[in-house]
């Protein structure tokens, strides 16, 4: 099935908008392990991220990663980065963490809605874009990067809203 026949989704919400592969990523933040309860969880990281921004070097750019991986051991639950590209990870303050994302292909979304809904985007992404596209998500087990979020430069912290977007890793 085309990528176009799967549009399905309210667009009001989440929107395709492209393939892309990327070269490897290095994501430097504020990593909570095993999120039972992300609704509390992810405003805590990110709050915790801010304080840390400034110190988070060499940063590549500002732009701001939410990164979910699977928890090791536990597959109720996923472990959480907020931060931005670095391209070391040597320098981190002991209170940071570090993450590798791959070289791979992702279908990328835009996230029209506040971010409080993003689990209601990834939700009608991985319940009904993914199946009638026929798209695999790829899923590489303990601690891979299955999914991120992109905050751009038009998004505003302040109001929730603005240029965030979807990567989901897929096969292919």
């Amino acid at each position: 099935m085309s990528t176009s026949s799967a549009s399905a989704l309210d667009k009001s919400l989440v929107e395709f908008l492209r393939f892309e592969t990327l070269p490897p990523l290095l994501i430097g933040g504020v990593r909570k392990n095993q999120l039972r309860d992300p609704s509390t969880d992810i405003p805590q990281i990110w709050q915790q991220f801010s304080q840390h921004f400034n110190a988070i070097q060499p940063r590549v750019s500002d732009t701001a990663f939410g990164v979910c991986m699977q928890a090791e051991g536990d597959n109720s639950c996923f472990d959480y980065l907020a931060g931005c590209e670095i391209s070391d990870d040597t320098h981190l303050a002991s209170a940071l963490s570090s993450v590798s994302i791959p070289a791979q292909r992702f279908a990328v979304f835009a996230h029209h809605r506040h971010v409080s809904e993003i689990s209601a985007a990834m939700h009608a992404i991985f319940s009904m874009w993914l199946p009638k596209a026929a798209i695999e998500a790829v899923n590489a087990g303990e601690n891979a990067v299955s999914f991120f979020e992109r905050y751009g430069k038009d998004f505003d912290p302040k109001t929730g809203r603005g240029d965030i977007e979807i990567w989901i890793a897929v096969a292919g």
